[in-house]
């Protein structure tokens, strides 16, 4: 979350103010030189911010707040990584992105020594969104990783998982084995539907088995006392089972009150009963 709401700021930043406002001094910002230099006609300034964190920054255009303000985002976004020392930061505002490379002194995570499989560092790049682009070596495999940027625990997450397993890595990367692995999944679904289905089916099935069951008793134990058969009314049946679902407190003759006041004809009996067989009372 925390990686999110900083590349949503940098991204503001980049559409509100979209040209240099012209140069300043980056000691109007709090910004020490350390040093210039120039590599492939780009001038790269080495700065120092006023919580001692160094960085070197270089530009396409004039140097104005636009560029002070991507600077800020970013150089809180990195140094703000738990995982890592910064032992190089490089930051480079061009027209339509805003590239970053890090190169950690140290980098290690959940056992990993990330570092030693990082040589040229890690990059990320800016332009609708923060993303990432680089490659390891693992076992003398090369993986490219890259991706959207959505905080540091995810990004960890991916590259442990690449580190520990690059044969699977580069197998998930390859477009065959990721169609393969979806209609894996569409069938596995499937296959959960139709169990969903049949269970849906057999609850079902032991519910009315059930209710058949419940039905038999209550029929059975209604019995006259020469034993001819008396079955209840079914609407006496229903309605009392949803008082008492309403009402669960309600005892058996306050149940049968009400029923009668309804006009449902109910004995005693018959309440006992479907109090016994439906509720587990047997008060």
């Amino acid at each position: 979350m925390k990686g999110i709401k900083r590349a949503t700021a940098l991204l503001v930043v980049l559409l509100v103010v979209s040209a240099s406002l012209g140069a300043v001094e980056f000691a109007d910002y709090g910004l020490t030189v350390l040093g210039e230099r120039t590599e492939d006609g780009l001038r790269l300034t080495t700065l120092r911010d006023e919580r001692g964190r160094e960085f070197t920054f270089g530009a396409d255009a004039a140097v104005g707040e636009a560029e002070i303000a991507i600077v800020d985002q970013i150089v809180n976004l990195v140094f703000g990584f738990d995982s890592m020392e910064i032992d190089e930061l490089r930051i480079v505002v061009g027209e339509r992105r805003v590239s970053v490379q890090v190169r950690p002194r140290n980098f290690v995570h959940d056992g990993v020594d990330l570092g030693a499989l990082t040589p040229a560092g890690v990059q990320f790049y800016f332009v609708d969104y923060l993303e990432y682009d680089f490659r390891m070596l693992v076992r003398g495999l090369f993986l490219r990783l890259r991706g959207q940027f959505v905080n540091e625990e995810l990004l960890l997450e991916r590259l442990v998982r690449a580190a520990r397993n690059p044969e699977q890595f580069l197998q998930s990367q390859n477009p065959e084995f990721v169609l393969s692995r979806i209609h894996e999944l569409e069938q596995e679904l499937v296959e959960v539907r139709q169990e969903l289905y049949d269970s849906n089916r057999e609850r079902e099935r032991m519910s009315e088995e059930l209710e058949l069951t419940r039905n038999a008793v209550l029929v059975f134990e209604n019995r006259s006392l020469f034993g001819s058969l008396r079955i209840p009314d079914a609407g006496a049946v229903a309605r009392l089972i949803e008082l008492k679902n309403e009402t669960p407190g309600l005892n058996q003759d306050d149940m049968r009150a009400r029923l009668e006041a309804e006009g449902y004809s109910v004995s005693s009996k018959e309440v006992f009963l479907i109090y016994s067989l439906y509720f587990n009372e047997f008060e």
